[in-house]
């Protein structure tokens, strides 16, 4: 029996009712589901119905991509959960497009994705020196009978296509336009032709594709050199995902999670002080401060100034000295002199707030 709801289709065991506060809804799936209380560190609440699609175990031998481990101190929202039901699942696309600020956790999921599914995972960081071809194969030296010396092998793009790995295309603005065309075959999953060998690549039911980019809909703001606009049939080809820094509560409880000895009141209080930055980015005076940055401030903190409990006074007010310092090295050091004022005016107000 299956019930349908506003956002997705539940599929439901016989003997479960599902009822308006379910935590988290599911696509129908095929072989290979598990329960998403199994898969997902944080969800081990969730109705007993709700299933995610994972990867099957590989062939022995088969020359996949990484397998990486889960992060248990990973926060898996609710939004999260859900994309990766959808990106597992494959029924709208198997293409996706993360759009976001610098450090907001797009590459992070991805990781997290494949290592909570089950899935190889292949990265390739993309920069304007890489040629279309060496994608899809290139020579590499080889100890066998050869001629020149070299065989051609499979790049990362055609061998996760074969074995049906999670195929991470990281900071996708990199590639030049005319090598952002050589990907249109293989993200309408058509079988891509290795022209040097003539060895045609069909795309694995379970291949995947996840890109991160920076700005997607402002092509005109260049980002960093070597930034290249999105060519308009690539960006149709994707499902788009907009990632943005998480709610105030969600990333003081994962810094606390990631950093042991982190008191929650001084992680209220960088978090509040980021607040700001970002709404300052906003309006064209400062770029906007990461939950990585965030992240290395607070290591920043626990290392230089002591571990802290929520009922130690003495060692919150430790750490709380060590703020302004470690927000300077996280991030304000960075900029102009201007912007690094502005980091330790924005501490010491945020601190006078907190001592009324």
């Amino acid at each position: 029996m299956a019930r349908k709801s506003a956002k997705a289709t539940i599929v439901v065991p016989p003997t479960t009712t599902p009822t308006a506060d379910d935590a988290v809804e599911s696509l129908p799936l095929a072989q290979g589901e598990r329960l998403v209380s199994d898969v997902f560190p944080g969800y081990e609440n969730a109705p007993r119905h709700a299933r995610i699609y994972c990867g099957i175990a590989k062939p022995e031998g088969a020359q996949t991509g990484v397998v990486t481990k889960k992060d248990l101190q990973y926060t898996w929202s609710k939004p999260n959960v859900q994309l990766a039901q959808q990106i597992a699942a494959g029924v709208a696309s198997k293409y996706w497009l993360l759009d976001g600020p610098p450090g907001c956790g797009k590459t992070e999921f991805a990781y997290q994705f494949a290592a909570c599914t089950g899935r190889a995972i292949t990265v390739l960081e993309c920069h304007e020196g890489i040629e279309a071809d060496a994608l899809f194969s290139f020579l590499e030296p080889t100890t066998e009978a050869s001629s020149s010396g070299f065989a051609r092998v499979e790049g990362p793009i055609t061998k996760a296509m074969r074995n049906g790995d999670l195929l991470v295309l990281d900071e996708l603005k990199g590639l030049r336009p005319a090598v952002q065309m050589a990907l249109y075959n293989a993200l309408d999953g058509r079988p891509v032709l290795i022209r040097h060998t003539g060895t045609l690549i069909e795309p694995h039911p379970e291949f995947r594709v996840i890109a991160t980019v920076n700005d997607v809909a402002d092509e005109k703001k260049a980002s960093f050199k070597g930034a290249f606009p999105l060519t308009d049939p690539l960006k149709s080809r994707f499902a788009g995902k907009k990632f943005a820094a998480m709610l105030a509560d969600a990333e003081i409880e994962a810094l606390r999670r990631r950093v042991p000895g982190m008191a929650t009141p001084v992680a209220s209080l960088l978090v509040s002080i980021a607040t700001s930055i970002r709404s300052e980015a906003a309006n064209g005076g400062m770029r906007e401060i990461s939950f990585r940055e965030l992240l290395v401030a607070c290591r920043l903190i626990v290392s230089s100034y002591g571990v802290a409990s929520d009922n130690s006074e003495s060692g919150i007010a430790a750490q709380m000295e060590g703020v302004s310092d470690s927000l300077d090295m996280a991030y304000g050091s960075k900029e102009s002199k201007a912007i690094t004022q502005r980091v330790a005016d924005l501490a010491r107000d945020a601190l006078a707030l907190r001592v009324r």
